[in-house]
């Protein structure tokens, strides 16, 4: 258990550093509006309305989520489980899994 949490910590802090990168530019973008309240909005992205400019704010951002973060922490998430698959006993299922389920006809 020590070494699995040891040898993933390479891992850990990308999968750490994406998912504070995400959240915060998830709040930011989803928010933008709001820290914008008093100001003009026609100069800004998707402007001269509010409506328009969240839209294109939370649109690009949604994009940018699929897009950009999909396959790194597709990839985090792959390494993780390779970890612990080859920490583990070989894969093997656990002795709670092991159970024999009858067979249904």
């Amino acid at each position: 258990m020590l070494a699995r949490a040891v040898l993933g910590l390479p891992l850990d802090a990308p999968a750490l550093l994406v998912t504070g990168y995400a959240l915060f530019n998830s709040v930011w973008n989803f928010g933008y509006p709001l820290w914008y309240l008093g100001t003009d909005f026609h100069q800004a992205w998707g402007g001269p309305t509010m409506a328009g400019v969240w839209a294109v704010h939370a649109t690009g951002w949604a994009l940018c989520l699929f897009l950009l973060l999909r396959w790194p922490v597709r990839w985090i998430a792959r390494g993780r489980r390779a970890l612990t698959v080859r920490l583990s006993d070989g894969g093997s299922p656990s002795p709670a899994a092991r159970v024999a389920v009858p067979a249904t006809a």
